[in-house]
């Protein structure tokens, strides 16, 4: 009998703890190669934090992301979700642009050590006005993906089940990057 025997490398481990900002819980994550995203939640501002998985230590400052062409912000939820498009190094979040439309703000995280707003585009996903942000924050759900699809439910507590686009479950496609 012959025995054969080859080396096995194993990463390692993740550092068991990520310090965050100011109060911020980095509800939402999302992971690259080497990093690791996170999204505060139930914010009035969207702000995506950068970690190396190797030791915690930060990519960069906490950033906050606002479109710079109309100088609109986005607010995040509750249950803020994200994905991560590992081809690209594009991270896409669910948010409420604060003229209340519900949408998919992308963020380039290869752009984020050396620009202070990654921001790459956002695809609205509801009319003007259509989106809840009566807590002062968008009342948008988790993400789920499906397939190529990302879902989340547009959530507004005063209105009835559905309301036009209200109460309503949004659709983007991550292989067409448009509205399903």
């Amino acid at each position: 009998a012959v025995t054969f025997t080859t080396p096995q490398p194993f990463p390692v481990p993740p550092a068991s703890s990520y310090a965050g900002y100011g109060g911020g819980d980095g509800w939402g994550l999302a992971f690259s190669a080497s990093q690791v995203f996170n999204v505060f939640h139930h914010d009035s501002s969207l702000t995506v934090a950068c970690h190396e998985q190797a030791d915690a230590s930060p990519c960069y400052a906490p950033e906050t992301i606002t479109d710079p062409a109309s100088g609109a912000g986005f607010t995040v939820g509750g249950h803020a979700g994200l994905w991560m498009d590992a081809g690209t190094g594009k991270l896409y979040v669910f948010a409420t642009r604060t003229d209340a439309t519900a949408g998919l703000v992308c963020i380039d995280t290869t752009e984020a050590a050396t620009n202070a707003n990654p921001f790459c585009g956002f695809t609205s996903l509801t009319a003007v006005g259509a989106a809840d942000l009566s807590p002062g924050y968008s009342s948008l759900s988790d993400t789920m993906k499906v397939g190529p699809r990302l879902y989340a439910f547009n959530y507004a507590d005063n209105h009835a089940v559905p309301d036009g686009q209200f109460n309503t479950l949004l659709c983007f496609d991550t292989s067409t990057h448009t509205a399903c």
